[in-house]
């Protein structure tokens, strides 16, 4: 017994996967790697120039070689977890936002390493996050450079498993190498895959050399793929529910493959971040109900085809915890998100329509998951849960509260959700529960100690970090 929202039947599902074929078969991805074209003709595809076409039953085949299971290591093997989740979904921040607003400042700043470093810890410190987005790109580093950057940044900061981007093979390599040695070499890093790749496909239905390559050696290395896609309807997609999410799934079919055809073994996930624009402003609209609803379709087709899943679900960026009713509103928009059961899910401390981030924002939303996970528990239907002897012992009219059945289960069964008692509450008259907030990221900062790295591997990373400067920039 769990709560779960889902938005297709089983035979929208067949027919999403259908015309996902469909559209695979007729009119193929663009694909800007010949490398990458040259591998999917091996397979079977046809090859038209840059424009490659995969018949129904090479599909249908390569979908038989999928991951059921991926794990998820870290530096601090502690932080070890592998997916699909059986209980809650394992969250983390948003993703590489482009500026940081500090609190009491209107205005937002371009996010520095120094701001990614903060970022980590807090995530290093907190229990609710599973493991680690660069929230932020680095901006004082060069742009080529700043995807390895966050990566560096983001180990030296935190012993949880590091998901990152990745936009072409060169950079992928160097990050990979870098995951490699903080693993102690290949076959520990194999073993303990302590970072995995975000390469999100251009939306619609191209793979652009950079991100196919990626995904290429990805696979190669045994380096689990985020294959996010993010078509959004009336803009990049059509302006339907059902269109969308076939664009979404023909485009995460399309990674799949590229994956597959790399190496049979390659961990690789679904994913899509979807949706629909304000048609007056063209903007993205995490609180639109499009948003949600079509997170739901996505996760029911990761469940079509067994695969572990990241979808975005929603964002809470308007936050208001001065009342118990606002703290609320947030607290089940979140549990409303992870309903629809996606393994890992990313969304917090994001602000301004996910341009910009926040400290106290971090803490804030990981307050509102630490009450929403009571609308996410399961329960078991075991014959002591389901207490048909109980119940029959009791009779009509009984009185369950003197029964020793409750007293054995009602500490694991019953929630105390009081959200009177989270800190957001506890403070003096003259502070705003963001203030609380902020003071609580600086307590962690002043007293978080991430488990440190050995000498000899600083300086390698060191090394390694000049090394693949001197290649991505020159």
């Amino acid at each position: 017994m769990r709560a779960m929202t889902t938005m297709l039947n089983q035979d929208e599902q067949q027919a999403i996967h259908e015309s996902s074929l469909e559209v695979l078969e007729q009119a193929g991805i663009f694909c800007g790697s010949e490398k990458v074209r040259n591998l999917f003709a091996k397979h079977g595809a046809k090859v038209i120039g840059e424009n490659v076409r995969f018949p129904k039953a090479m599909v249908n085949e390569m979908l038989k070689l999928a991951n059921h299971t991926i794990t998820f290591g870290a530096r601090n093997e502690e932080h070890n977890f592998s997916i699909p989740a059986v209980e809650y979904p394992y969250v983390t921040t948003a993703g590489y936002v482009p500026y940081v607003t500090d609190e009491g400042v209107k205005k937002p700043r371009l996010a520095m390493k120094e701001d990614l470093a903060k970022f980590a810890q807090l995530s290093d410190a907190l229990d609710e996050f599973g493991f680690f987005w660069p929230i932020t790109l680095p901006n004082d580093v060069e742009s080529e450079f700043m995807e390895y950057q966050a990566v560096d940044t983001s180990f030296r900061n935190t012993s949880k498993h590091i998901q990152a981007s990745t936009s072409n093979g060169k950079l992928a390599r160097w990050q990979i190498e870098l995951a490699t040695a903080i693993a102690g070499g290949t076959e520990k890093f194999r073993a303990n895959p302590n970072m995995s790749l975000l390469a999100a496909p251009m939306t619609p239905l191209s793979l652009e050399k950079g991100i196919a390559e990626a995904t290429m050696e990805c696979a190669l290395s045994g380096v689990a793929v985020v294959p996010m896609s993010l078509p959004q309807m009336a803009s990049t997609s059509p302006a339907t529910y059902a269109g969308n999410a076939v664009l979404a799934n023909a485009e995460n079919l399309a990674c799949y493959l590229t994956a597959k055809c790399s190496a049979e073994d390659a961990p690789i996930l679904y994913s899509a971040d979807t949706g629909a624009p304000n048609m007056a402003t063209m903007g993205m609209e995490y609180d639109y109900p499009e948003y949600t609803l079509l997170a739901m379709a996505n996760a029911d087709m990761a469940r079509f085809y067994g695969l572990p899943s990241m979808v975005a679900a929603g964002m809470s960026e308007h936050k208001e915890f001065q009342t118990v009713a606002g703290f609320e509103r947030n607290v089940f928009k979140s549990a409303m998100a992870l309903m629809t059961r996606t393994d890992l899910s990313c969304s917090y401390g994001s602000v301004d329509h996910c341009i910009s981030s926040n400290f106290a924002d971090i803490l804030l939303d990981c307050e509102s998951y630490k009450y929403a996970k009571a609308f996410l528990r399961s329960y078991k239907c075991t014959p002591e849960k389901l207490a048909v002897d109980i119940i029959c012992e009791v009779g009509p009219q009984g009185n369950y509260l003197a029964h020793e059945h409750t007293f054995m289960n009602f500490r694991e069964e019953l929630n105390v959700y009081n959200i009177e008692k989270s800190f957001v509450f506890d403070h003096e008259a003259d502070k705003d529960y963001r203030m609380v907030a902020q003071e609580k990221a600086e307590e962690i900062w002043a007293n978080h100690e991430v488990p440190a790295i050995d000498e000899a591997l600083i300086k390698e990373m060191d090394i390694l970090s000049e090394k693949a400067h001197e290649d991505l920039v020159g």
